[in-house]
């Protein structure tokens, strides 16, 4: 009884660090967001406090705030489901939460004719 108690114990224990990890995950993908809006800011010579600018411009700066408006919702979604849940669940949603923010970021950072 006491080994069953042990490895289930390791498993969540690694379950828990898989969760962490896809959130860790999510917090570099809205950094490296932040860069690249703040890399065309510099290109379209757009400078803070503004917001608006040219098209291309104001499509990636509203995809970088869209990431950054959804990563705290995601976050206790992701922690509630993983520690109230179902673990490899949560961290498998983890996976895809990145995978599609970040092909959101890129698909709304196209102009509508590129879509």
């Amino acid at each position: 009884m006491g080994r069953q108690t042990h490895a289930a114990s390791a498993c969540a224990s690694v379950l828990e660090v898989t969760v962490g990890q896809w959130a860790a995950c999510i917090y570099i993908l809205g950094v490296w967001a932040g860069l690249y809006s703040g890399k065309s800011r510099k290109q379209h010579k757009i400078m803070p406090p503004e917001v608006t600018g040219t098209p291309d411009f104001e499509r990636i700066f509203r995809a970088q705030q869209n990431c950054v408006e959804f990563y705290p919702i995601f976050l206790v979604a992701l922690w509630a489901a993983g520690c109230f849940f179902n673990q490899v669940l949560a961290a498998l949603l983890g996976l895809v939460y990145m995978y599609t923010r970040h092909k959101y970021f890129h698909g709304y950072a196209e102009s509508a004719k590129g879509r």
